[in-house]
């Protein structure tokens, strides 16, 4: 086998919302102390936002997000593609009409404005072998879950219009990803350091997560001086 086919070697996901098939390259190894905190725990909840975006389904597309550097929610493209409403709810339970302002719907991701006073979160970059936390939303409430950065990867997936591929740094965590938790951003060391965005078909705990410092782009294409404006997003994905 050619080291190209080789890489292209399939390892299955499902999306939140689609089914992607990964060829995974394995980036780094590192070991870490594996040790969960709970000022990571915290940071994550108080960040942490549900969003409901409208438009592409009658009762909603559910998914997470939370609130990083720069005062925006950083999300998943998948969630907010084609919506043409989305409401936020952080974890105390206050709400926000949230406008997507930046939009990759290659690398599956997206930034939005909202009207809500939350802690940022400043980006780091993962470790291999650390762990961290994330917040979803399990009975109409929001829960921290505690996980391991398992391996650092290179992917190629599918983009979320399944017309192309895209090359993007991810995260392999060792947690059980369920439906609307896309989106989660996991805090490692008081710092976001991947956003989840898929589980796998192979094993019930383990997920999939994309480093955050593909936001990158994304975050320093916006004006930090202005008000962002909305992007179009799309149609549905």
């Amino acid at each position: 086998m050619s080291s190209a086919q080789a890489r292209r070697a399939a390892l299955g996901v499902s999306c939140v919302a689609l089914l992607v098939v990964l060829a995974v390259a394995v980036r780094s190894c590192a070991d870490g102390d594996g040790t969960t905190s709970a000022a990571d725990r915290e940071a994550a909840r108080r960040s942490a936002v549900r969003l409901t975006a409208f438009g592409c389904s009658r009762v909603g597309q559910v998914g997470m997000g939370a609130m990083v550097e720069g005062g925006l929610v950083a999300t998943v493209a998948h969630v907010v593609a084609g919506s043409t409403e989305i409401v936020a709810v952080a974890a105390d339970g206050r709400t926000s009409p949230a406008t997507v302002v930046a939009i990759d719907r290659e690398k599956d991701l997206a930034l939005l404005a909202v009207d809500l006073d939350l802690p940022p979160l400043s980006l780091g970059a993962p470790t291999a072998g650390v762990a961290g936390s994330y917040v979803v939303w399990r009975a109409d409430a929001p829960a921290v879950i505690d996980t391991e950065l398992t391996r650092l990867v290179s992917l190629t997936a599918p983009t979320i219009d399944h017309d192309s591929t895209a090359e993007r740094m991810g995260v392999q965590i060792a947690a059980e990803v369920v439906s609307g938790d896309s989106g989660s951003v996991v805090v490692s060391g008081g710092r976001a350091v991947a956003m989840v965005f898929a589980r796998s078909t192979q094993s019930v705990d383990r997920g999939w997560a994309t480093d955050v410092a593909e936001l990158s782009p994304l975050l320093s294409g916006l004006d930090p001086g202005a008000t962002p404006a909305p992007v179009d997003v799309g149609a549905c994905s």
